[in-house]
């Protein structure tokens, strides 16, 4: 079992995360304009059309690049009279921070699920959303929300796929405390230095072991015997309660 957390340490790590995560969008937008700005080299040098349309095909690429910003949280204001202004980012909701996550495939081929041939039985959906309340101080938070939804294909007797029934949807958000929780029920020794590629990680057990318990569900005890019965311990009869619920009952 992974040692114990303290609130100041799991305070810290989810500061780093989210550090993380902003500056990770950082980059990811800076190496989308590199790549626009090379895709527009190739339109120079392989494309033969007019040069006025060329011109203005470039000059709408270069227009679209200055009015793209660098992702920045937002951030509620309070104004001159104490009212809170706008949305708070609890975490950061840029989509493209998390597109990577995409757990169908990697689920798909788990060889746990191999001989429930889930490939062809069964529909993964996975979408991210963004979702909005307000605190009981009246501040409006803003966090990323993933779905993750099983279905289960209908075929008629001829094979021919007639539609999918619903089976059961995961819902969870952005939570750092979450992912320590179940690394350490896990029995994983989490290390504080540990990175978004851990958070990821620990999302994937999570939709994981949403989908295995529906192909292998947790056994139930079954309690075969409620009374009671006598039996002979070190050469005297005594009662022997097999079900503990019995223990404290006079029967």
């Amino acid at each position: 079992m992974g040692r114990t957390w303290t609130d100041e340490q799991k305070k810290a790590f989810g500061d780093k995360m989210k550090k993380a995560r902003e500056e990770k969008a950082e980059q990811a937008e800076q190496t989308d304009g590199k790549h626009r700005e090379e895709a527009a080299e190739q339109v120079k040098r392989q494309i033969t059309i007019p040069e006025s349309q060329l011109t203005e095909l470039l000059e709408r690429m270069a227009k679209l690049e200055a009015e793209k910003q660098s992702y920045q949280p937002q951030k509620a204001t309070i104004s001159s009279t104490g009212q809170v202004i706008g949305i708070q980012e609890k975490y950061p909701i840029n989509k493209a921070l998390y597109l990577h996550l995409d757990p169908r495939d990697r689920l798909m081929n788990e060889p746990q699920l191999k001989r429930f041939a889930i490939k062809d039985n069964y529909s993964l959906y996975w979408d991210i959303f963004i979702s909005t309340y307000t605190t009981s101080s009246g501040v409006k938070m803003s966090e990323p929300r993933f779905e993750l939804q099983i279905r289960q294909k209908d075929f008629d007797d001829e094979g021919n796929e007639n539609g999918e029934f619903h089976i059961g949807t995961h819902v969870s958000h952005e939570d750092y405390d979450a992912a320590v929780e179940l690394a350490l029920s896990l029995g994983m020794d989490v290390d504080p230095q540990m990175g978004v590629d851990f958070l990821d990680e620990m999302r994937y057990q999570s939709w994981k072991m949403f989908i295995m318990e529906y192909f292998y569900p947790p056994k139930t005890i079954k309690q075969t015997n409620t009374g009671k019965k006598e039996m002979v311990v070190n050469g005297r009869v005594v009662t022997f309660y097999e079900n503990p619920k019995d223990l404290h009952r006079d029967k």
